[in-house]
C-alpha cells in the first residue's frame, strides 16, 4: 500500500511516529517538573524513613517533661560527667515522655 493510501485510511504517516512521541515526553516532562515539590519526610506505616517532621510531640499522649540530676558525693566531677553522657534519660530530658508510664 503506497504512504498516502496508508495515511488517508487513518493510519500514521511515515516520519510522523518519532516527532510525536518526542512532543508527547517533552509534554509529560513538563507536566512533571511542573508538579514537583520539595522532598519532605517521608512516612510508611507509620515509619519515618528520612527526613524530620515539625509536630514529633503531636504524637505523645500526656506529654511529661522531666529533669534529671546525678550525684554521686564521692566521685570525680569526670566520672559525673562520663555517667551523664551515657545515661539515656539523660540524653533525652529535652523531649517530653507519654505520662508517668513514659519514664518505666
Amino acid at each position: 500500500m503506497p504512504a498516502h493510501e496508508k495515511q488517508m485510511s487513518g493510519g500514521i504517516a511515515p516520519g510522523r511516529g518519532l516527532p510525536r512521541a518526542l512532543l508527547l515526553a517533552a509534554l509529560c516532562s513538563v507536566a512533571f517538573i511542573a508538579e514537583s515539590r520539595p522532598a519532605t519526610a517521608f512516612e510508611i506505616f507509620g515509619i519515618k524513613l528520612w527526613g524530620s517532621s515539625s509536630d514529633e510531640d503531636a504524637d505523645i499522649v500526656d506529654p511529661l517533661r522531666y529533669s534529671v540530676t546525678i550525684e554521686a558525693p564521692d566521685a570525680d566531677k569526670d566520672l559525673v560527667k562520663k555517667l551523664e553522657n551515657a545515661s539515656t534519660l539523660k540524653a533525652d530530658e529535652e523531649r517530653p515522655v507519654s505520662g508517668s508510664l513514659g519514664l518505666l
